[in-house]
C-alpha cells in the first residue's frame, strides 16, 4: 500500500546576490510549538524554492527547532551566510501526522527534496509544462496563499469528522481521508 501520510519537505534555499534575506517572514508566535511562515515574497530565493505561507518550520540546518526561541531560531536561519536548510510542513498536514501518534523528524519522516534556484529565472513555467502534473497538482502550484489555508482549514474540518466515526480503524479512516481530499481538491 503507498504511503498516505502527508509527506513534509526538506527545502534548500539559496541566498540571491542583491536580495536581502531569504524572502519569507514569520508569524510573531509559534504554532503547535513551531515557527509558522507568514508570509512570501514573490520573485524571492524562499518562493523560488517552494516555501509557503503556513509552513510550520520543523528543523534548520538538521536541528530541531521544536520551542526554540525566536531569537535563537533566527541565529540558526543566519548561520551559514549563504544557504540554509529548511525541513518544512504545512500547518494543516502537521495536524494529520498529530493524529497518527508521528514524530516528525527529517531522519525518519517521508520528505520531498527541493533545491532552490542560485537566482531568478524564467524556468518555473517551462518546468511546469514539462512535468506531468493532475488537475489538483496544477490548480495548487497556481493557488494563492488564501486558497491553500482554505484547503488546509477543510483538511482539519475533514480530518476531525474522520477521527470521530473511525477511531479504532485508522487504515479506513486514511483511505476515506485520502479519497475525501482527492475529490475536495479536483471539485
Amino acid at each position: 500500500m503507498e504511503s498516505t501520510v502527508p509527506k513534509a519537505r526538506l527545502i534548500f534555499i539559496k541566498q540571491w546576490q542583491g536580495f536581502e534575506g531569504y524572502g519569507f517572514t514569520l508569524e510573531n508566535k509559534p504554532k503547535k510549538d513551531y515557527h509558522k511562515v507568514k508570509e512570501v515574497k514573490p520573485n524571492s530565493p524562499a518562493a523560488a524554492a517552494g516555501i509557503l505561507v503556513n509552513d510550520l518550520i520543523i528543523e534548520v540546518n538538521g536541528i530541531d527547532v521544536e520551542k526554540m526561541p525566536y531569537k535563537q531560531f533566527v541565529e540558526k536561519i543566519k548561520t551559514n551566510a549563504n544557504d540554509v536548510t529548511l525541513f518544512v510542513i504545512q500547518e494543516s498536514e502537521l495536524y494529520c501526522v498529530d493524529c497518527l501518534g508521528t514524530k516528525i523528524k527529517s531522519s525518519s519522516y517521508p520528505y520531498y527534496k527541493v533545491n532552490g534556484r542560485s537566482g531568478p529565472d524564467s524556468t518555473t513555467e517551462e518546468v511546469e509544462k514539462s512535468v506531468v502534473l493532475s488537475d489538483a497538482e496544477r490548480a495548487l502550484i497556481r493557488a494563492d496563499a488564501n486558497t491553500l489555508s482554505a484547503i488546509g482549514k477543510k483538511r482539519e474540518e475533514l480530518l476531525c469528522t474522520l477521527l470521530e466515526a473511525v477511531p479504532d480503524d485508522i487504515w479506513t479512516y486514511i483511505y476515506i481521508y485520502k479519497c475525501i481530499y482527492i475529490n475536495l481538491i479536483t471539485d
